[in-house]
């Protein structure tokens, strides 16, 4: 199976986009998609799946169109798990550990992500590490945007001095190695 992305993702990448740049930035990061792009975003489902090439895809587009790279790929990764966690998962993650938060990460990951992993094989109190395996179509863009997405998360949950560090695979690579570290 290819590996798809839930619609939702999409909706809050363009709007991290406006938030973090100016609608401005948003607005030609839409005009310079493909067409076929265009009017699937206009009919995209919040709970509906879509290919994970096309979020890379427009990853690159925002690279090209904001002249950034892997530092806002991840400050936009920090921003929309900012934003999720204004809803009830902020509940879950007061009263969680960040272990406990890491832990549920293999649980979390298929909200997001379909037709590929996330799997915890080191989990202590300051650390873990995981093995992120079949996200055909990832670029360095989306796992820059992936890693900065995981620090708010353990943030939530009481961390603090996050340090993410991609170990192994990532580039353009469907798969990945992520060691985390907080005090």
């Amino acid at each position: 199976m290819q590996a798809q992305v839930k619609g939702n993702s999409f909706r809050t990448l363009l709007a991290a986009v406006e938030a973090l740049r100016s609608p401005e930035a948003r607005q030609r990061v839409e005009s310079a998609l493909p067409e076929s792009t265009r009017h699937m975003l206009r009919g995209i489902v919040p709970g509906g799946w879509y290919p994970m090439h096309v979020y890379g895809e427009i990853h690159g587009l925002i690279a090209k169109q904001c002249g950034t790279g892997e530092a806002f790929a991840r400050a936009l990764g920090r921003h929309t798990s900012q934003q999720d966690l204004k809803g009830f998962a902020r509940f879950f993650f007061k009263f969680a550990t960040p272990k406990q938060a890491m832990s549920a990460t293999a649980l979390i990951a298929p909200k997001y992500f379909r037709g590929a992993s996330v799997e915890i094989v080191h989990l202590s109190q300051r650390s873990v590490r995981f093995v992120c395996s079949g996200f055909s179509g990832s670029t360095a863009l989306m796992w820059a945007e992936f890693a900065g997405g995981i620090e708010p998360f353990i943030e939530a949950a009481g961390g603090k001095a996050i340090r993410v560090h991609r170990v192994d695979g990532g580039g353009d690579s469907p798969d990945a190695d992520f060691v985390l570290h907080w005090l």
